[in-house]
């Protein structure tokens, strides 16, 4: 009965048959070292499906998060499933739901507005090996959502969806400084592998999340609009590798360090329990929680209450209490 909700739902069914999809090629790319030209496109040798379980738990959630007045709402589901058994993908397959439902519950006259944007989801997980591994699956996720909105933006909108891991220093790093310094670092040492990063990794993903190529110090930098600490894949054919006259707002949709995550915002957020116990001690993370002033294209969301002053030549871009378009 629900419009948006339908359609919300096909595109969480298109979104996961291409992480499924790109999962797989990935893999096998990276098996083989081989990345031809058709990767962008794999035909799906078996047609995509869900396991019974998984399905069944995001039919029996859809209402209770979509419906803030479902008499669900309050009700804690557990999936309880053996370690293989595809409860990531029942999750995944359920965020990507809620974050195409965010995006067009905020919409109006073909126009996306504030309540569509923001952090929809937020996964905790006690490990930051298990979170990292996560984060690795839901960036392929979020890739696919890119393909999605990016063939239709006129119902998904220009602003990207993005995953954002939320960990402690000693795996990203804080600032968008520390991670150009990182890379720097890496440059110039005589073991450029990023596989070889201890802390403060900027990079995360060794591999494209989309193909599988393998990356390196050059495929990050600070750049783009609004400005962040981006990843591009390495190989020119992917998707998202770094072209010419692609928008200022375009890279692989991962946000690795916690400067980002406060401007940006990410769609689905995944962090290490410690790192709530930063909320008592750093104000910048309401944004997280939707305490923004307003959203600027060069800064991204602001906060007048923890930011500095927000720089006068972007004062016309600002409008506040909503987002500027």
């Amino acid at each position: 009965s629900d419009t948006k909700a339908f359609t919300s739902f096909k595109f969480a069914n298109m979104a996961m048959a291409w992480q499924q999809a790109q999962t797989s090629c990935a893999k096998n790319n990276i098996q083989k070292n081989e990345f031809g030209e058709n990767l962008l496109e794999p035909v799906f040798g078996n047609p995509p499906e869900w396991r019974l379980f998984q399905i069944a738990f995001i039919l029996m959630s859809i209402e209770s998060v979509g419906n803030p007045k479902s008499k669900f709402r309050d009700t804690v589901d557990l999936l309880w499933f053996p370690t293989g058994g595809g409860k990531t993908e029942a999750y995944l397959g359920l965020v990507a739901f809620v974050i195409a439902y965010r995006r067009l519950r905020g919409s109006g006259e073909k126009r996306i507005t504030q309540d569509s944007l923001g952090t929809a989801v937020i996964m905790r997980y006690t490990l930051r090996l298990l979170t990292v591994q996560q984060f690795q699956r839901a960036s392929t996720l979020m890739c696919a959502c890119e393909k999605l909105r990016l063939e239709n933006t006129v119902l998904w909108g220009e602003k990207p969806f993005q995953v954002g891991l939320w960990v402690g220093q000693s795996v990203t790093p804080n600032s968008r400084k520390e991670a150009a310094f990182k890379k720097t670092e890496i440059q110039y040492s005589k073991n450029k592998d990023l596989e070889e990063i201890e802390d403060s990794n900027p990079y995360i993903l060794i591999n494209c999340p989309w193909c599988g190529s393998k990356l390196n110090h050059a495929n990050g930098e600070i750049s783009g609009k609004p400005e962040q600490w981006r990843l591009y894949c390495s190989r020119n054919k992917c998707k998202f590798s770094k072209k010419p006259g692609n928008p200022e707002d375009f890279s692989l949709p991962v946000l690795t360090v916690d400067e980002d995550i406060y401007s940006r915002c990410p769609s689905l957020l995944i962090a290490t329990v410690d790192k709530f116990a930063q909320i008592a001690l750093e104000p910048k993370i309401k944004s997280i929680f939707g305490k923004v002033d307003y959203h600027c294209a060069d800064c991204g969301f602001f906060n007048s209450t923890v930011d500095k002053a927000h720089p006068k030549q972007h004062s016309d871009k600002v409008v506040p209490q909503q987002i500027c378009q």
